[in-house]
């Protein structure tokens, strides 16, 4: 995107202070439940792990408490996994995790056959509006080049709002509400300019 006239430097330095962050939720469904007959009935099972942030837990959604008979579970994965996981097949991330994970656990007599697993997930990082899940503050980043984000250029009648600069930034209700507050600034503004 390109100003006219451009930002000044010390707008154009807060925008450069955060990143996308690449999170993925993968949903995985299994053709039964396997994990009940061993006695895991928690709504998170945690998988030990020395290998950082891989495949850490998943959320059991087949738990009576959320959608019981859905055989399915949520992993949340960050970072180089999720970017890894966007970009190869499906059949690919279900061979990953059987294979380099859940076997390890549970044994293979236990498992399902991948070819009957299915898995769903958004591409956040590949797409090319979002270019990842929710905005982060870098290194650097500190309240005052958050603040200096949210100042509006009102004479260009230039306005900045979503979920990068609101209060509660990280999810779409954050985006929500700010899109409200800052509208709400722009027809006062304009109200009172028509007056």
């Amino acid at each position: 995107v390109e100003y006219d006239p451009p930002l000044p430097d010390f707008k154009r330095d807060a925008f450069m202070a955060e990143t996308m962050v690449d999170y993925l939720p993968v949903l995985v469904q299994f053709p039964y439940n396997f994990w009940s007959k061993l006695g895991i009935n928690t709504h998170v099972i945690d998988f030990v792990d020395p290998r950082d942030n891989y495949w850490l837990w998943a959320y059991n959604f087949d738990h009576p408490s959320f959608y019981p008979g859905s055989h399915t579970w949520r992993f949340d994965i960050i970072i180089g996994d999720a970017i890894r996981v966007q970009y190869q097949t499906d059949e690919m991330t279900i061979n990953e995790l059987i294979n380099q994970k859940l076997k390890y656990y549970f044994g293979a007599d236990v498992l399902p056959d991948p070819s009957e697993i299915k898995i769903l997930h958004n591409d956040w990082s590949r797409i090319k509006y979002t270019q990842g899940m929710y905005s982060n503050w870098n290194m650097g980043m500190n309240s005052e080049k958050w603040a200096k984000m949210l100042e509006p250029y009102i004479e260009e009648g230039l306005y900045f709002a979503g979920e990068a600069v609101a209060v509660y930034s990280g999810d779409v209700q954050g985006a929500y509400n700010n899109g409200i507050k800052v509208a709400e600034e722009v027809i006062l503004t304009h109200k009172a300019s028509m007056i």
